[in-house]
């Protein structure tokens, strides 16, 4: 089945100490029915509220969610974009990063960092192939990160061919490399800046 992002908005109870806090998440998920756009989005809900108040979220009212119609199908890689605000949007992600598309891929990050996001998560699935551009535009993020935790670059499902590359030339230390958005979303959390609500 084709992916699609849905728009979702999803209220949920923040925990900790403003446990009457009640925040919501809107999020462009991509999944194939708008069931799995809402689980895609609950799952991004302790993400939200780890960044926004420093603790995991109380719960989410899935009951209490509301999703638009699908859009465009998702035909190659996509990454969720991270900022100070409980929006997340995605954006397409090359399936090829070589010398051609790298250049416009590190001015839309450039982009999107002035912009305040801090964290993209890349569902590597469809990544196809890397050159030796790609791995030093990649490299050249992760070092940026290392110097300036403004901005986390998580890659999650690559095909293990992409995975060997990173292993090969060490990107799998710098970047996040994941088995599944889950995992990538774990360990985003535990990176998290707390934005003042």
């Amino acid at each position: 089945m084709a992916m699609h992002p849905y728009p979702v908005v999803l209220p949920y109870q923040a925990g900790g100490g403003d446990a009457l806090a009640v925040p919501t998440l809107a999020i462009s998920a991509a999944a194939t029915n708008p069931r799995n756009a809402v689980a895609v989005a609950n799952a991004f809900i302790n993400v939200s509220c780890m960044r926004r108040y420093g603790y995991p979220a109380g719960g989410a009212f899935l009951d209490r969610a509301r999703v638009g119609p699908a859009g465009t199908p998702i035909s190659g890689p996509y990454a969720y974009v991270l900022g100070p605000s409980n929006r997340i949007p995605i954006i397409p992600f090359p399936q090829r990063l070589d010398h051609q598309s790298c250049r416009p891929l590190q001015q839309r990050i450039q982009g999107l960092r002035a912009g305040g996001a801090d964290t993209l998560i890349v569902d590597a699935a469809q990544l196809t192939f890397l050159d030796s551009s790609a791995l030093s535009t990649l490299g050249g993020l992760a070092s940026i990160s290392s110097q300036n935790p403004g901005l986390h670059l998580h890659l999650f499902r690559p095909s293990p061919p992409i995975r060997k590359v990173f292993e090969i030339v060490g990107l799998d230390r710098m970047l996040g490399i994941h088995e599944t958005l889950v995992n990538a979303l774990t360990v985003c959390a535990s990176q998290a800046p707390i934005a003042s609500p």
